[in-house]
């Protein structure tokens, strides 16, 4: 079983990665779920930077809400469509009161998905400038990240019986991304004519 690395570990490797962009200012950008620990350590460790709250992870805590609190599907899947274009942009303070209404009046499990929504927003409402963050050409969400993650890395990386050393890993994931992002051409001419 493996052992779960502690945070101080991740954010040490991270920094490592990360500080030689802090002079971007807010043009470093960070899309992260919600968790307490990561917010805290961007905000303190790259104060200039854009911080986002990935905008699949609100909509996913809308629709468990939603999900409590509106029974007939249909209904629900309209509700939530409104209420996330109303979020998109920057509905923030309607999207709290249209929850807030929702749960006025029924069962105490409702009202407790309503607050424990509300909450997760509140810690999370300076990161959810949706539109504004749009406006200046950013992603909302990690998704791209994720699906070249899975694509270029684990697709490789991952294949039955294969073990790695730290730096035949990295040798391996250097030549992959050249290839991936398209500049194996360059590469392979760089080869050339340091052969030649």
């Amino acid at each position: 079983m493996s052992k779960v690395k502690p945070h101080s570990e991740f954010k040490e490797l991270a920094e490592n990665l990360i500080d030689p962009y802090d002079h971007l200012g807010d043009r470093l950008v960070f899309i992260s779920d919600g968790a307490a620990w990561i917010h805290h350590w961007q905000k303190e460790t790259y104060p200039n930077a854009t911080q986002i709250l990935d905008f699949y992870h609100a909509g996913e805590h809308l629709a468990a809400f939603a999900q409590v609190a509106i029974t007939d599907p249909e209904s629900r899947k309209k509700w939530l469509e409104e209420r996330k274009t109303e979020l998109l942009n920057d509905g923030y303070d309607s999207l709290v009161q249209q929850v807030g209404e929702l749960a006025k009046d029924k069962p105490r499990t409702v009202q407790q998905a309503r607050d424990k929504l509300l909450q997760y927003y509140q810690n999370n409402k300076d990161r959810m400038d949706y539109k504004s963050f749009r406006e200046r050409g950013l992603h909302i969400g990690s998704g791209a990240i994720e699906a070249a993650h899975r694509n270029v890395i684990q697709k490789r990386m991952k294949q039955s019986g294969q073990r790695w050393t730290r730096q035949r890993a990295q040798n391996v994931l250097n030549v992959r991304i050249c290839y991936m992002s398209g500049y194996w051409n360059e590469v392979v001419d760089m080869i050339r004519k340091s052969a030649a």
